[in-house]
């Protein structure tokens, strides 16, 4: 019994090191792009939408409402929709910027998502997916 319960012991400090030696912390910036990234969903769904029952792209910004700021969590991003569908959110705090390009593909609308700095970016924005 005792024996089992330095073991159990041991395999909870084990764990508890190896955690810590694993455990980075990730930078606000970062933290912040990941959440401007995942809010951003709305405003793309919405143009999509959008586009879909106009049938075009062109002076799509025009029949939509501007959705002037979003909450990141961590401060203020602004969004801009463009006539062509092209969404821009800018972080002033954290200097980030991310774009969504509409690519209209087997009757569906995706998203090419692309950002700065890369090295806060989520992975679907790091590499112009």
């Amino acid at each position: 019994m005792m024996r089992a319960a330095f073991v159990l012991l041991g395999i909870v400090a084990l764990s508890y090191f190896a955690l810590q030696a694993t455990n980075t912390d990730v930078p606000e910036s970062q933290r912040a792009a990941t959440n401007m990234h995942a809010a951003s969903g709305a405003v793309r769904q919405q143009v999509a939408d959008a586009a879909a029952s106009k049938g075009a792209w062109r002076g799509l910004a025009k029949s939509l409402p501007q959705p002037a700021s979003l909450d990141t969590g961590y401060g203020v991003a602004s969004i801009t929709v463009a006539d062509n569908g092209r969404i821009t959110l800018n972080h002033p705090r954290h200097h980030l910027t991310l774009e969504y390009t509409p690519v209209v593909e087997a009757g569906g609308v995706l998203w090419r998502c692309t950002g700065t700095p890369q090295r806060d970016m989520p992975l679907g924005c790091r590499f112009a997916h």
